[in-house]
């Protein structure tokens, strides 16, 4: 979608990342507002975009899951040792889960720009 003298427009493309195609077009200025794309000749095409290599995006396949809990770091673990053995406490295992569901950041998304956020 170019203007009458060709100078600015806007792209509509189909977004593949790491072998999976999108199923939804996407508009190049609002995945990277500034151009860091390259286009290619129609010739090109079968030998740069590998489309035989490509599927298509499943939400069940593509759904990124991760856990509720991790362990900590080795370093971390002993220095919560040292501190529940000073306050007298007596340590379970349950003591040296870190809640990761409180801390991760959803990697069915990407993030752009600062700020803004694409599901």
């Amino acid at each position: 979608l170019m203007d009458s003298k060709s100078e600015t427009g806007r792209v509509v493309a189909e977004r593949v990342r790491h072998g999976v195609r999108y199923t939804e077009p996407v508009q190049l200025q609002d995945i990277a507002p500034s151009p860091d794309f390259k286009l290619i000749s129609k010739d090109q095409e079968k030998e740069y975009c590998k489309w035989d290599q490509i599927r298509d995006f499943s939400a069940q396949v593509d759904y990124v899951t991760e856990p509720k809990y991790y362990t900590m770091p080795p370093l971390l673990k002993l220095l919560m040792e040292r501190n529940l053995k000073e306050r007298n406490e007596v340590a379970d295992e349950e003591s040296f889960m870190l809640p990761h569901y409180k801390t991760y950041i959803k990697k069915n998304y990407e993030l752009t720009d600062p700020g803004m956020q694409r599901w």
